[in-house]
């Protein structure tokens, strides 16, 4: 919407994904590309997190950057494709959000894409709630650079610091050799 709140443009998700979800929508490149987050149930046949049978649904967080103009996705990236379930900080049903997995209307939603943000070297960071970690995304084919937890697997030592379950993520200051990112 322009700033007399008029629709300029829609963006959708590509690739047969489910609808734009709410976590993220973030406009990028001088309003050439935004970021959008989409989530989905998916069957889920190896479950190691205590779902009756060892059969269940899960809920996949996926992540796209859509042209603006043309909706063509540039990127895509997913969730259950590169961080496995037992990473996760929570079980299925232990909280209002993570649902049972015992359903399709229920799926369990171990990773949980709260937020992403593009660097200007052309990567991504995406914020993992319920696994507790920032991962650093490449944008050549999608595999974890580097990833930040207190919890579980983490790249770099955080002795002394202690975050879970963060909402946002935002690249503060970055430059060749290092960056500076915001949690919340």
């Amino acid at each position: 919407m322009d700033s007399n709140y008029i629709l300029v443009k829609t963006v959708v998700t590509g690739w047969s994904l489910p609808p734009v979800d709410m976590h993220e929508f973030k406009v990028i490149n001088n309003g050439a590309s935004a970021l959008v987050t989409s989530y989905g149930q998916i069957p889920y046949g190896h479950f190691s997190v205590n779902v009756a049978g060892g059969i269940g649904w899960l809920l996949n967080g996926w992540f796209q950057e859509v042209d603006v103009t043309t909706g063509t996705v540039i990127f895509q990236w997913s969730a259950i494709d590169n961080v496995q379930v037992s990473n996760s900080m929570i079980t299925p049903g232990s909280t209002d959000v993570s649902g049972t997995g015992l359903y399709p209307q229920s799926p369990f939603d171990y990773f949980h894409i709260n937020a992403i943000d593009k660097t200007t070297s052309g990567n991504y960071l995406v914020s993992g709630r319920h696994v507790s970690t920032i991962y650093y995304i490449s944008a050549i084919d999608g595999s974890i650079i580097w990833r930040v937890s207190s919890q579980k697997q983490s790249d770099f030592n955080v002795t002394g610091s202690t975050f879970g379950f963060q909402h946002d993520v935002r690249f503060v200051s970055q430059n060749d050799t290092y960056g500076h990112f915001n949690l919340r």
